[in-house]
């Protein structure tokens, strides 16, 4: 029993976060480029927009209402850049027009008309293309936040152990407590 209680104790004592590496200001510089509208959130809490001037390895220059403003790497936990990529939209609208276009040209099928291969796919191509352009229209007018940079905080352990002795039982208390 002491053996195990002492192995438990060392792997709580030593164990390691399973948090992820945070990611760098370096990582984060190939997703925007300047002029860019972003918004910082630092360590507090506080949210500040602007438009990036220089990205670096340690640090990010914001415009701020014409007055420039330095963040370093440690006081920055969120960085985020206003819209969404419309990739999605028109992936989305392209399966969604060539679905039904696929769906109608086979409801032909019994009928007079007659439709070779090429056509299926023509109009497959079309309805899949106006379904695209229909796709990113709807996701151009969607106004979000992307989240290109997010520091992940740290995870605070404690441990306690208290001996349970008296009464004919003897054992050990162990609790483990993990916050962020």
């Amino acid at each position: 029993m002491h053996r195990f209680v002492h192995s438990l104790w060392l792997l709580l004592l030593f164990a390691g976060s399973a948090d992820a590496q945070p990611p760098s200001l370096y990582d984060a510089g190939w997703l925007v480029q300047p002029g860019d509208t972003l918004t910082i959130t630092d360590n507090a809490g506080v949210r500040v927009r602007g438009k990036l001037v220089e990205i670096t390895t340690t640090s990010l220059v914001l415009d701020v209402s014409r007055a420039l403003r330095q963040f370093q790497e440690s006081e920055i936990y969120m960085i985020e850049r206003r819209g969404d990529s419309l990739k999605n939209g028109a992936l989305i609208g392209f399966s969604a027009g060539g679905a039904l276009a696929a769906a109608l040209a086979t409801s032909f099928r019994g009928s007079d008309w007659r439709f070779d291969p090429e056509d299926y796919l023509a109009v497959i191509a079309v309805f899949g293309g106006v379904g695209a352009g229909i796709g990113v229209g709807i996701d151009a007018l969607i106004r979000g936040h992307t989240v290109i940079y997010a520091r992940s905080r740290s995870a605070a352990r404690t441990v306690s152990f208290a001996p349970i002795l008296g009464g004919g039982r003897k054992g050990a208390l162990v609790s483990v407590r993990l916050t962020r």
